[in-house]
């Protein structure tokens, strides 16, 4: 019953009828679309789409107010701008081609309780097993309707507080709030509340809808958020709306509000002078000063007043306030601020908009809404629990010997660990040790990815380390996953020393590892490196006067790995 492009109608009569047929087996119904006319009157083209094509057309005013509000009755839009369709075209004795089809619709299908009862009956395997008849099936929405009145707010709180509060607890450090449009009947701007899950997936700690966006409506959404779940977000991200930053500040006081970085910079072309518009080496510049995670506050300041003296903008308003305005959108000053990292900009509310989007309509009520609310939600949670089905069940594949890999297959989850994985590889195979420089109590490393910037950590950049021996712990400069990032912050060390030997050791393992980082993948070349990699080994044995001893490479066991090597009965017990 599915039609399929090629199929051949004899008259455009049979091509309508096979397509209305095919709808009424879906559970939707057709209309008649555009048609066109050849000069003897044969219609070329056919054009049927889904009843619900399209949108309403907005009542405007004489004046062009859209607002207008017309006196007529008003009437409720089905259309959702369905995309269902079917394209007859015309090919002269041969009849009506299918051109072109589109089975995807937007919107629930209309099955009715008929021949839901139908599809119900075959599922269960019979009639006996239903336990309900056709006449309950039709009166479920009256009596879910009359069970509704005067509770629908309270069953609302019961269903959803609970877990929201539970998710809120565990990953609300960071939230983005926007508002989205279009999503029920009467126009209430639709504001969730939005973050991020320890599988980098949204997650939804609520929502409001609010029939205005001024400074009222937003003091009391953020105050009965706050109010429902206890505590305050430790970061919120908004966009630039003035009457939201004043509310933040007075409803979350501990809370660092942070501005959309991608909203200030669609902004640009509209505030600089006309020559600057289609300037890309000022956009370059720009952009590479804005969203450059690296660059200390300092250095950002230093290298906007440049540009903003280069391109003659040190008069234009916009710029000053932007700069004036740097502590509140511009990454530098942010990452010490624990878990900043997770999200700079509302992408995350623009894609939970998107993704509600798919389940809400603007033809909905607000029972209607809040069920499909619901079913995102569900949608949402269930997607978590199989992410952590697959963690329960599943073991990541190391790619490095070193045991902090390992260790970060354990602590993170599957999503997460492949990123910090990326970042673990990188450094051991790519990275290498330019110098080691000791100054007073600290031990200064300069690391460089030698590879035209292939290191995702090092992005081409000399990195300086600075291991402080009396507090036992390296503090990075440039650094992918920082404090902000929440992934991995800084590295500890645990030994309470470090000796020349072993800086040696490391210097030695770093250019081994730097050399079969660029050789990998080329077999000759591996070659190469393992029959030089044996003749040293040989050379180094005929020249040890004594053979070593078993303490020697207990010793030299334990510099590598960190811990002296296991009893061989021990190892036979693992194999077997």
């Amino acid at each position: 019953m599915k039609p399929v492009v090629g199929m051949i109608f004899k008259n455009i009569s049979d091509g309508i009828e096979f397509y209305r047929a095919y709808a009424a087996h879906c559970g939707f119904d057709i209309r008649l679309g555009s048609r066109k006319k050849s000069n003897d009157s044969t219609v070329t083209w056919r054009y049927l789409v889904c009843n619900r094509e399209g949108a309403k057309n907005a009542s405007m005013s004489p004046d062009g107010d859209i607002d207008y509000v017309s006196k007529k009755r008003q009437r409720v839009s089905r259309r959702v701008r369905c995309m269902a369709h079917l394209v007859l075209k015309f090919s002269g004795e041969r009849g009506y081609v299918v051109y072109s089809f589109e089975d995807r619709y937007s919107h629930v299908a209309n099955i009715g309780p008929t021949t839901g009862f139908k599809l119900y009956n075959q599922a269960v395997g019979g009639y006996s097993n239903i336990g309900c008849t056709i006449n309950d099936v039709k009166n479920f929405t009256r009596d879910l309707r009359a069970y509704i009145i005067g509770a629908d707010v309270q069953m609302l709180l019961d269903n959803l507080y609970p877990i929201c509060r539970r998710n809120f607890a565990a990953f609300g450090d960071s939230v983005s709030f926007d508002a989205t449009y279009n999503t029920n009947r009467y126009k209430l701007v639709f504001t969730p509340f939005t973050g991020k899950d320890n599988h980098g997936k949204l997650v939804t700690f609520g929502a409001a809808l609010l029939s205005s966006e001024d400074t009222e409506a937003y003091s009391w959404v953020l105050e009965s958020f706050k109010i429902c779940m206890d505590q305050s977000p430790s970061m919120l991200i908004t966009d630039q709306d003035p009457a939201l930053k004043k509310v933040v500040k007075r409803a979350f006081p501990d809370t660092r509000h942070q501005l959309c970085m991608w909203h200030i910079m669609l902004k640009v072309t509209d505030k600089v002078p006309a020559h600057l518009k289609k300037d890309k080496s000022f956009k370059d510049r720009i952009n590479k000063i804005v969203w450059n995670d690296f660059l200390e506050p300092v250095e950002f300041e230093k290298k906007w007043k440049e540009v903003m003296v280069e391109f003659g903008l040190t008069e234009v308003s916009w710029f000053k306030s932007m700069y004036d305005a740097r502590f509140d959108w511009i990454s530098a000053y942010f990452r010490n601020h624990p878990l900043s990292g997770l999200c700079r900009t509302v992408s995350i509310s623009e894609s939970a908009n998107s993704f509600y989007g798919t389940f809400v309509s603007p033809t909905y009520n607000l029972v209607e809404f809040f069920m499909k609310y619901d079913s995102a939600l569900d949608a949402q949670r269930h997607a978590f629990d199989e992410m952590n089905s697959i963690d329960e069940s599943s073991i990541p594949l190391l790619k490095t010997p070193i045991l902090f890999e390992k260790h970060a297959a354990n602590v993170y989850t599957t999503k997460i660990f492949g990123e910090v994985q990326k970042e673990i590889y990188s450094a051991c195979f790519k990275c290498r040790v330019m110098s080691i420089v000791e100054n007073m109590s600290r031990l200064v490393y300069k690391v460089d990815d030698g590879y035209n910037g292939l290191c995702e950590i090092c992005s081409g950049r000399t990195v300086v380390l600075s291991h402080i021996l009396i507090i036992k712990r390296f503090k990075v400069r440039f650094k992918r996953f920082d404090v902000g990032n929440g992934v991995l912050g800084y590295l500890v060390n645990s030994c309470a020393a470090v000796d020349e030997n072993k800086i040696l050791i490391n210097t030695c393992i770093s250019e081994f590892y730097a050399c079969l980082g660029v050789v990998d993948g080329d077999k000759e070349k591996m070659s190469m490196l393992l029959r030089r990699v044996r003749e040293l080994n040989f050379f180094f044995k005929e020249d040890s006067v004594e053979e070593q001893t078993q303490s020697v490479k207990e010793k030299l066991f334990s510099d590598f790995y960190g811990s002296a090597p296991l009893p061989k009965w021990m190892c036979c017990l693992q194999i077997l």
